[in-house]
């Protein structure tokens, strides 16, 4: 009885091991509680001033100088740079003083800064020298102001004349470090310094200072100077600048560090209340560089003299900063000016990622010698609130629904106080403690932007100051969100037999983890599949893991769910993989195209001859409630676009994946002049480039390429990124072809076919699909083919009555 007792007992654990996901553990424990980022820090990058004249009437003199009347000089465009060569290395790669390169060493922590790009320009009576970094270029060219009529519109072909100008004294070749042919923006910045005054500015001009234009930074076309292309769209953009801030000194350093801090990457948080309802919430205030701040000054200095500091989202965003997620606890706040710790920034999430504060001290004084000329009652502790979401729309702090508060600083009674949370020995009773719950965001009403109803009634941040304003404070933190540590995974190489799939541990979330791994099973949901592999393994120093799963089958889909476990709890991300698939000989190949309209997992094939391409009706069927269509992929996270007009020489059966935008989240290219083989172009998200439209022949015509103005004159940079989701307007230039005699009669267009994909109930394969999936008939043989179903038609209806009244005489 014992024996058939202990039998069971072992029967029953065999059973409940059968039921267990296989395992593979690793040998060794391990504690991972800090994350040693990648080295994306940006190295100090040389800065080229070109200070241009426009001598529009290429008499190779200054016309101001001339005496030429000023109605004359106002009618040609003319206007020359009057300041000196040591007036802008001074102020911007100055190693004292309020100098550009000061500035960014400052808000960096010392870690980067701009230096004078090498050159051998040398202008005595300019007070300039070599290798100073500025150049003075003459050009026989009208100002941009007077050119375009405007102040903000870029004119490249003046600015591509300098640039060629400046080539005499500039070796562009020596700054291609790594020797791809490109100037990116991580080996040379270039300022453009316009004659004239800076319309930003509150001079206004005067006999000597026409015209002018306002600050800017662009991405446009380039030219190829020494071997190399200089400001190649996708590479790098510029800077452009007036040069006057007052009628007797040049612009201020604000302005150029904040055009500067958008060569970086950096967003501006000004509102520039594009939906024009009469309101405007300046979020960011003069708390950073990017808002208002770029102005900022001491009294008795001029505008923009001492600029605030880069908030903290662009600090941490630009590599300059770390931030230190923190949950519940003591913590301490040092300044930039703390001689006992570097400046850090604390982060408190929120029941959502996407939404959370960030905490600084901005202690600095009020000595004239430093940046940051913030209020005095806005020092110390400062806190910021964050949105990513809308950061991620690609307007912040101006656009939709409450302006969209992106990065925001919180004010002491309400956002109708343009200054963050702060304490200091002056201070009221309320600026003692922060509750997040009091604050209510303009037009929503609310105290978060992104959390549920739910999730907001569960979350409720308190801060309490524990010192007196200083460089040095103590801060306590109570109700802070502890979330298990972020995790993406995605499958990062396949053969017909195997699948690699590779995770990142992106933030421990102020925790530590102690386990990680994969989950890999042929099913979704890996909780139903008996067979699901359970893989143990250990991240890196930088949170990075993988692992490879052979000896599967081929052209076949897998789900790998990676996980990350420690204090905080625990995460998990899937992501799809599917086997390649074993070449087959045969004279076509099949396109698998995943449309994912909804949640089916299965593919509409199409099978292809050699030189055959996707039929359009394909894309054209291409819908989906909420989204925009944003192209064909070679790959299931959507970053390599698929080329429709492509095809494969080889029989090899490829996958295509479609991509979804989101309404709100896609930037559309609206084209003019031209008709889209689909019916619609190809979406984009913010910071990704456009598709290149494909459109219809023109009859006499011959396509000439796509332009950014309707007056065709500038062409459109495909390199360019979508810089908001208000879309862009191009248009198409034709030139007449004369090879072809001109029309005289209207032409037959073949009548347009369709292709019917497959419902989401549908399993399509390949035995499914025909050999050709969109034939185009000859209009001619349509009306035969209809002559000829008539013809049956009528016939058969002549046997059926014929038949019919047999029948009845038999009967009768």
């Amino acid at each position: 009885m014992r024996m058939k007792k202990r039998l069971a007992v072992l029967l029953a654990v065999l059973f409940l091991l059968a039921a267990v996901p296989a395992v593979v553990q690793a040998e060794d424990t391990w504690v991972l509680d800090k994350l040693e980022k990648d080295d994306v820090d940006l190295d100090p990058i040389p800065l080229l001033i070109i200070k241009i004249n426009y001598d529009a009437d290429g008499d190779g003199k200054d016309a101001y100088i001339e005496g030429i009347d000023a109605k004359t000089v106002r009618e040609n465009g003319e206007q020359w740079t009057h300041t000196t060569d040591s007036y802008w290395s001074e102020m911007c790669f100055s190693d004292t003083g309020k100098s550009l390169k000061n500035y960014y060493e400052t808000v960096s922590n010392g870690s980067f800064y701009f230096y004078p790009a090498e050159e051998t320009y040398a202008d005595a009576s300019a007070q300039g020298s070599a290798d100073d970094g500025v150049v003075t270029v003459t050009i026989p060219y009208e100002h941009p102001n007077s050119a375009t009529g405007t102040v903000d519109t870029e004119d490249h072909l003046s600015r591509l004349a300098a640039l060629e100008a400046s080539d005499e004294y500039v070796d562009y070749a020596s700054f291609d470090k790594n020797g791809d042919g490109y100037i990116d923006y991580t080996e040379l910045a270039i300022l453009f310094v316009c004659g004239g005054y800076e319309y930003s500015s509150t001079y206004n001009g005067s006999t000597r200072d026409q015209f002018s234009v306002h600050a800017h930074y662009t991405i446009g076309s380039g030219c190829e100077l020494d071997g190399v292309m200089v400001q190649q769209s996708g590479k790098t953009g510029f800077v452009r600048v007036g040069e006057y801030g007052s009628s007797d000194e040049g612009l201020t350093v604000g302005t150029i560090a904040h055009e500067l801090g958008h060569f970086l990457g950096a967003y501006d948080l000004y509102d520039t209340n594009h939906d024009g309802d009469s309101r405007e919430w300046n979020y960011a205030s003069d708390m950073s560089l990017m808002s208002s701040g770029s102005h900022n000054s001491y009294s008795g200095e001029r505008s923009g003299s001492s600029p605030a500091y880069m908030d903290p989202y662009h600090s941490i965003m630009l590599g300059f900063i770390e931030e230190q997620t923190v949950t519940d606890g003591t913590y301490t706040l040092y300044s930039r000016q703390s001689e006992e710790g570097d400046y850090n920034i604390l982060k408190i999430n929120t029941p959502n990622p996407s939404e959370y504060y960030l905490i600084e001290n901005r202690n600095g004084g009020t000595e004239s010698e430093m940046f940051d000329a913030i209020s005095s009652g806005a020092t110390g502790i400062v806190i910021w609130h964050i949105d990513e979401s809308s950061i991620a729309a690609g307007y912040i702090n101006n656009e939709g629904s409450g302006h969209d508060p992106g990065i925001v600083v919180m004010g002491t009674r309400g956002l109708s106080v343009p200054y963050g949370f702060f304490y200091n020995e002056k201070a009221e009773e309320s600026f003692y403690h922060f509750d997040s719950s009091i604050y209510k965001f303009p037009v929503s009403g609310t105290a978060y932007t992104k959390l549920t109803e739910e999730q907001a009634s569960e979350f409720q941040l308190k801060i309490d100051i524990l010192s007196e304003r200083a460089d040095e404070m103590q801060i306590k933190i109570t109700g802070a969100c502890v979330l298990p540590p972020s995790l993406s995974v995605y499958a990062s190489d396949s053969t017909t037999s195997s699948l690699t799939f590779s995770a990142t541990i992106g933030n421990l979330n102020g925790g530590n983890v102690t386990s990680c791994g994969f989950i890999f099973s042929s099913e979704a949901d890996y909780t139903a599949d008996p067979n699901a592999v359970i893989i143990y393994t250990k991240p890196d120093e930088a949170g990075n893991f993988s692992y490879t799963f052979e000896e599967l089958e081929d052209n076949s889909r897998y789900y790998c769910t990676a996980f990350a476990e420690g204090s905080n709890g625990r995460s998990e991300k899937t992501a799809q993989g599917a086997t390649q698939i074993v070449p087959t000989e045969r004279g076509y190949y099949i396109a698998h195209l995943y449309m994912r309209k909804n949640d089916s997992n299965t593919s509409y094939d199409v099978k292809l001859e050699p030189g055959e391409t996707i039929p359009d009706a394909v894309t054209r069927s291409m819908k989906k409630t909420g989204y925009v269509f944003g192209g064909w992929y070679l790959d299931e996270a959507c970053t390599e676009r698929f080329d429709l007009n492509s095809t494969q020489t080889e029989c090899i059966d490829i996958n295509l994946y479609a991509k979804w935008i989101e309404q709100d989240l896609a930037a559309e290219l609206r084209i003019h002049n031209a008709t889209s083989r689909y019916g619609m172009t190809f979406a984009t998200e913010v910071g990704n480039t456009f598709a290149v439209p494909d459109i219809t022949e023109r009859y006499g015509y011959i396509f000439d390429g796509w332009y950014a103005d309707e007056a065709l004159t500038v062409k459109f940079d495909f390199a360019a990124v979508a810089e908001n989701t208000e879309g862009v307007d191009i248009w198409a230039k034709w030139v007449v072809d004369e090879s072809i005699p001109p029309e005289t009669t209207a032409t037959t267009q073949p009548p347009e076919t369709t292709v019917t994909e497959p419902t989401s109930s549908e399993e399509t394969s390949v035995s499914q699909t025909t050999d050709t999936d969109v034939v185009t008939e000859n209009p001619g043989d349509n009306v035969w083919l209809i002559v000829i179903v008539a013809a049956a038609v009528i016939a058969a209806v002549a046997i059926i009555y014929i038949l019919f009244h047999k029948k009845q005489k038999i009967t009768k």
